[in-house]
């Protein structure tokens, strides 16, 4: 094992951490928490570079279907502060995919979808690395030791939003994660698109 390594395991840090990793001024090195790897937070496998690029598109698109559906809610008369107030429930979401609003709400729904799915795929990978905050000494309850570890699966779940991330997931997949990536690029562009045509029927 490199040097790196050993003192990653040392210090409690995901395998391949680098724990040679300069501290910040004024800082102890001896307190400096190395830098964790893509890799390490995409975790192991194709599997899981393909989870990390589909959310990528679910997250981007929902943004492209709330734009279109607020742009065909708009033309049609649809969209109004009443009717729009209505999407701040569950009911209301139901209600309205029978609508005009039913493609603002399929965007909604899509885009809380989401958060959740992403949640669940940073918890497996948690789970596979046993990722926690080790302290230097032992005092947590139970309770706390497992609030902690939730906390570490929010840290990664925001880590696997990250470019370096993605493009570990776009090298891992090949010629696959590159079409996920430009299909996340071309969505992007179909943003633009939504915003030019939203704006167009609300100055008619």
């Amino acid at each position: 094992m490199s040097s790196a390594g050993a003192g990653g395991a040392e210090a409690g840090l995901p395998a391949g951490a680098d724990a040679d990793a300069a501290a910040p001024a004024g800082l102890p090195d001896d307190e400096w928490a190395a830098s964790v790897p893509a890799a390490v937070v995409l975790g192991p496998g194709r599997r899981s570079a393909l989870i990390v690029l589909v959310l990528r598109l679910m997250r981007a698109g929902s943004i492209t279907v709330i734009l279109a559906g607020a742009a065909v809610a708009s033309a049609f008369g649809g969209l109004d502060e009443e009717t729009a107030g209505e999407l701040a429930s569950v009911g209301g979401l139901v209600r309205a995919l029978a609508t005009p609003l039913m493609v603002l709400a399929a965007g909604i729904v899509l885009r809380l979808l989401v958060g959740p799915l992403a949640y669940l795929a940073a918890l497996a990978v948690v789970g596979i690395h046993r990722g926690e905050v080790t302290p230097s000494d032992e005092r947590r309850r139970s309770f706390t030791r497992w609030r902690d570890r939730l906390r570490v699966v929010g840290g990664y779940r925001s880590l696997r939003w990250t470019i370096a991330v993605k493009h570990e997931a776009v090298d891992r997949l090949g010629a696959t994660g590159r079409l996920l990536s430009w299909a996340e690029a071309g969505i992007y562009v179909a943003d633009v698109v939504a915003v030019l045509a939203l704006v167009a029927v609300s100055v008619r």
